[in-house]
């Protein structure tokens, strides 16, 4: 079941809000290969004219291919601009988080702890860490990446271990350093 409240302003910039309350939806349909049910609880806000919305997730659980599915946060869009503020998703025992805008200083921070990789597809097996923050700030551009991976298999490449760090600093220069063991392409083994 879906179903919410909607008030629309039609003249001047065409202000709305909204509340949408939805329980037990079975969205497989839409996405065959993540079964699941979810319910939500959405509060939005935001202008026609120009385009202005942000997107309260007050409540957000199921299950997506019969593992616990839960999520809190906020999106807004806002002079074209996407902003996540404190997005929170969590299924099983991977989580996702998103923070921030990738224009403002302090950058847009995405991080993802994901148990195993064969959830997002059969072509996948293993598990990832990953810390990604960047800013397009014209006075302060940043990138700072950590990346850590276990037992990865895609496709035909498997990778032991992996781990990577490009530490944070001023624009996209400086050091960055990669370790890989255990890769190997097919049946051949690569020295690392």
């Amino acid at each position: 079941t879906i179903s919410g409240n909607l008030f629309w302003k039609w003249t001047g910039n065409q202000p709305f809000e909204a509340e949408m309350l939805a329980q037990r939806v079975n969205i497989t349909p839409l996405f065959p290969d993540y079964p699941g049910v979810l319910s939500a609880r959405l509060a939005l806000e935001g202008e026609v004219q120009p385009l202005r919305l942000a997107v309260d997730i007050q409540q957000l659980d199921g299950t997506i291919q019969e593992l616990p599915f839960n999520g809190q946060g906020g999106l807004r869009i806002e002079q074209g601009r996407l902003i996540a503020n404190q997005l929170q998703l969590a299924s099983g025992a991977s989580t996702l988080d998103l923070d921030g805008s990738l224009y403002e200083p302090g950058g847009i921070t995405f991080a993802a702890d994901i148990d195993s990789l064969a959830r997002v597809s059969e072509d996948f097996q293993g598990s990832l860490s990953a810390r990604v923050n960047v800013s397009l700030n014209p006075a302060s551009p940043s990138l700072s990446v950590s990346l850590s991976g276990q037992d990865l298999v895609l496709g035909s490449v498997r990778i032991d271990r992996i781990e990577a760090q490009k530490p944070s600093g001023s624009g996209f220069e400086g050091g960055s350093g990669i370790v890989l063991s255990g890769l190997a392409i097919g049946q051949q083994k690569v020295e690392t």
